[in-house]
């Protein structure tokens, strides 16, 4: 029989949905779809659903506007837009 007491799975989830993740950032889900997009957020695809690793949201509450800063300057870089 398995021992599940000390896993860290059964304490913390690793995905969020992008609801869950709004909530934990207090925006909207519309901005979630934003960080995303412009990849300042990480995502999974799981079939037709769409996941946000926790650690994430965490890399994005403790470092954030750096985090989106960056992000949004590499999409812009990517399309060719310069500043």
């Amino acid at each position: 029989m398995l021992d599940h007491t000390n896993s860290y799975l059964s304490t913390e989830p690793l995905l969020a949905t992008v609801q869950q993740a709004a909530a934990a950032l207090q925006v909207s889900t519309r901005t979630i779809w934003t960080l995303i997009s412009n990849g300042a957020l990480d995502y999974v695809k799981i079939g037709g659903s769409t996941r946000v690793p926790t650690d994430s949201l965490r890399a994005l509450a403790q470092n954030g506007c750096a985090v989106v800063v960056a992000a949004c300057k590499q999409s812009l870089a990517e399309r060719g837009v310069t500043q």
